[in-house]
């Protein structure tokens, strides 16, 4: 007998077609109500490491399973910046800066390589 039961598995939100691909999205619990208590008296900026047309499509499906949930910004691999050896992409805050203080900026990604120091 399994150790993991049927609700111990990720509920599928939503569902992007891109390219030849289904992507499914699975929310954690209190997602939605995370997010529009953040938007309140944060900017949400959704941020991808894939194309742009993969991001809008993200963004929309997110949007569209979280209504009325806006992000205030879509972003994607055109707003990285590649390393000097132009091996990697990295996101770097001066894309976010415009306008912004760097202290006032908050990020949550579970991969801290995406980010240049």
């Amino acid at each position: 007998q399994s150790g993991l039961y049927q609700k111990d598995l990720p509920v599928v939100n939503g569902e992007i077609k891109h390219s030849k691909f289904s992507l499914y999205l699975c929310f954690r619990k209190h997602m939605q109500s995370f997010l529009m208590e953040a938007a309140k008296n944060f900017e949400i900026i959704a941020w991808t490491s894939n194309q742009d047309d993969y991001a809008k499509e993200l963004a929309a499906e997110v949007e569209a399973q979280l209504a009325p949930f806006k992000f205030d910004h879509v972003l994607s691999l055109e707003q990285q910046t590649q390393t000097k050896d132009k091996k990697f992409s990295v996101k770097t805050l001066d894309v976010l800066a415009g306008g912004r203080q760097e202290e006032d900026i908050i990020i949550v990604d579970p991969n801290m390589s995406n980010f240049a120091f």
